[in-house]
């Protein structure tokens, strides 16, 4: 035991004695080998706690079929305890492990990628001839699963790299196997086969050593932050050296420290930590599993029905806590910082990753029209694993500083309506209605269902609180790109197909996430909480919003005075009030206010646009008739408008003359751009086109020059139909 900080003599001169070189004088391989047995939750949470892996290895029984429910196997002391079939299938837990392999990844963009090994068991079966083409067909199925995109990662059984899944019997081992064995020792040892090679400084790595001594020593697993301080001072460390030396020792997984959730302990030993998400996993399952009518205390039955825990019920897992340094107490301190836990109420703690998965028929149910849903986008790929738990948690706890608490929406006698882990509804303090917020393991979405002149408010709400819960998620647990963009359900496959999201461009043409050659125009029902959710006013607005605890409707405003100058003069005025409209609506329309002289008219001019005003609350009514009386309200063009008159369709055979004339484009340089933006699909350009017009990227933005356009473009017979229309 270290009682004070007196040198280590010994440590000390072997560590100046060694020669001054950045030259290794010693290699070490250190493997960590963590089984999560095929759970989904270990799964899920692995990201949270490990700060990357080399290798995965994912064993299977050539006998079982991948789309064959698993059995999860519990053992005490080498005795099965219990099993029972899991949710997924084989298939459906290696695209888990997969998922969960690729977001490890995503924590470390600065190694190679993990490996993937595959291990069949039961060779025998194969070998006697049992089960013919039983092996063929297994491959075929994992190269369509795999290949192409994890050619680089597998690892191959031979220099051809024809085969990858090694095969072996583990119960009764003949030659053949004990071979395989060993070259499966080979493999995962040999560099270059996702092994990852890093220079530890020799004092460090002598601080590592001696703690581990002293942990044996002790017979722990946790020491105190203190103790580990005394010893860094022992081999001449001082406090900053010593917290380097943890914080690099934590990131190759060979220690857990969390300096800024639990600074007063050190886990010499990693897997104590998951063993205790283990537990309560395997609690859940086992009370699940329970016999049918058998009564179950209140605590365990919300533990097991909405994964709700107090310090009391972690207090009845005895193993890995280590009192009085580590405790029930200390563990939800953790798990709170981590986002694993949300506090639900005083010492009553929300687990979201032990709710139960339910299938798409039950989620189907809890979805409003799919065209007024919130799509959550992840570009690169699917959500990395923990990001909806995380979110889940983050939207839960009640230091989160939303403009209004996040509840789970509750039913008359306080059960939950909707509580299962790939889907969740809440309640948002002072709106009627709900939100509900869906796990498709693909995608996200975000349903809304309240009043209508809560609607806006609510959708900019709603979508500030998930995305930054989502950027809270993605810190805490250390991903470097995991943001999502807004999207809507694709309307390419409506239901009952399940559904994946599109894609909206700036000139709000959607398209398939999946098929990229299906696309079209965004419905009209999705553009008021899409323009919401994608205002270049974001931050304004959710200043405006976060400025009310309690988010009451907004006060009624005044009258909208705009003062006109005449052109020729720049002193005499008048003054026009424009009602503002008291009701609020999904589609609110900006209005910004011209008193400089107007290219084609003298008149006053507010320039209407598809952007949602900041406060999403109120709509101007506005004529789309121009005038030229003084002091009369004149419309330009918006996108609705070109689309409601098909001057998409009308232009796409002419689209580069009248892109040039429009856009003011000697050169064709914008158009050639647009051109091969949309691959030379016709409708496309030409929205886009009209899109940067819009965008004032071109000529004036009038019905006139609009007109003038398509007469240049001997388009005469569009031309008069929007000259008669607007003009």
């Amino acid at each position: 035991m270290l009682l004070s900080s007196s040198v280590d003599e010994g440590f000390v001169h072997l560590i100046n004695s060694a020669p001054p070189s950045l030259e290794p004088i010693l290699r070490l391989k250190q493997f960590l080998v963590l089984d999560s047995g095929g759970q989904p939750e270990l799964l899920e949470m692995m990201p949270v706690f490990l700060r990357g892996a080399s290798k995965f290895v994912y064993v299977l029984k050539l006998h079982e079929s991948l789309d064959k429910r698993a059995t999860i196997r519990y053992f005490k002391d080498g005795k099965l305890v219990w099993e029972y079939p899991a949710y997924l299938t084989n298939e459906g837990t290696l695209r888990l492990c997969v998922r969960t392999m690729r977001s490890l990844n995503n924590k470390n963009p600065d190694i190679p990628p993990t490996k993937m090994m595959f291990l069949a068991t039961h060779r025998d079966l194969v070998a006697e001839k049992q089960l013919p083409g039983v092996l063929d067909t297994l491959h075929k199925r994992l190269r369509e699963i795999l290949l192409p995109q994890f050619r680089e990662q597998l690892i191959y059984c031979d220099t051809k790299q024809d085969d990858f899944v090694f095969t072996l019997n583990a119960a009764k081992p003949e030659k053949e196997d004990r071979e395989c064995a060993e070259s499966i020792r080979e493999c995962l040892s040999k560099e270059g086969q996702g092994g990852r090679e890093v220079k530890v400084p020799l004092r460090w790595y002598a601080l590592y050593q001696k703690l581990l001594e002293v942990a044996n020593e002790r017979g722990k697993k946790v020491l105190p932050r203190e103790l580990c301080q005394k010893v860094a001072e022992s081999m001449e460390m001082d406090g900053e050296s010593c917290g380097e030396a943890l914080n690099f020792f934590d990131g190759l997984n060979m220690l857990f420290y969390f300096p800024d959730i639990l600074p007063q302990l050190v886990f010499m030993e990693p897997q104590m930590l998951l063993d205790k998400v283990s537990e309560l996993v395997e609690e859940t399952y086992h009370m699940r599993q329970g016999k049918k009518g058998q009564a179950v205390p209140g605590e365990k039955l919300r533990f097991r029905d909405h994964g709700e825990v107090t310090e009391k019920f972690l207090g009845e897992f005895e193993s890995h806590y280590e009192p009085p340094l580590f405790t029930p107490k200390e563990l939800v301190t953790l798990l709170k910082g981590l986002l694993v836990f949300a506090e639900m109420s005083e010492d009553v703690y929300f687990m979201p990753c032990l709710l139960q998965v339910v299938a798409w028929e039950v989620v189907e149910e809890h979805r409003v029209s799919g065209r007024k849903a919130l799509a959550l986008h992840f570009p690169d790929s699917s959500p990395l694993m923990g990001t909806f738990c995380s979110t889940v948690a983050y939207l839960l706890s009640p230091e989160n500083s939303h403009p209004c608490p996040w509840r789970v929406a509750q039913k008359k006698e306080g059960a939950p309506k909707c509580l299962h882990r790939n889907v969740i509804k809440f309640t948002v303090s002072d709106y009627a209605g709900a939100v509900s917020l869906i796990d498709h393991f693909t995608h996200f979405e975000l349903h809304l269902c309240t009043h209508p002149k809560k609607a806006a408010q609510l959708w900019k709400l709603a979508h500030d609180a998930v995305f930054a819960g989502l950027k809270k998620a993605g810190k805490t647990i250390g991903y470097t790109n995991n943001t999502p963009v807004p999207a809507i359900v694709c309307p390419a496959h409506p239901r009952p197909a399940k559904p994946h999201p599109a894609t909206v461009d700036k000139d709000r043409v959607w398209t398939c996430s999946i098929d990229s050659e299906k696309f079209g125009d965004v419905d009209e029902d999705s553009i008021p909480w899409l323009t919401l959710c994608t205002s270049t006013s974001a931050e304004s607005a959710t200043s405006s919003l976060s400025s009310s605890s309690s988010a009451v409707p907004p006060t009624p405003q005044p009258p909208l005075s705009v003062s006109t100058a005449p052109a020729s003069s720049t002193t005499a005025t008048t003054t026009t009030n424009i009602p503002v409209s008291q009701s609020v609506s999904t589609s609110s329309t900006t209005a910004s206010v011209s008193t400089a002289p107007h290219p084609v008219s003298s008149s006053p001019v507010i320039e209407c646009s598809s952007t949602s005003s900041t406060t999403a609350t109120a709509a101007i009514p506005l004529s789309s008739t121009a005038s030229t009386t003084p002091g009369d309200v004149v419309c330009r063009p918006t996108l609705p408008e070109l689309l409601r008159l098909e001057i998409p369709e009308g232009i796409a055979t002419s689209y580069t003359t009248f892109g040039i004339f429009l856009l003011n484009d000697e050169t064709g340089d914008k158009v050639n751009i647009i051109e091969d933006e949309h691959r030379g699909n016709p409708k496309r350009i030409s929205r886009s086109i009209l899109g940067e017009w819009l965008r004032g990227k071109g000529l004036p933005v009038t019905w006139e020059t609009l007109v003038k356009a398509l007469r240049d473009t001997k388009l005469f017979a569009l031309a008069d139909k929007v000259q008669a229309a607007k003009l």
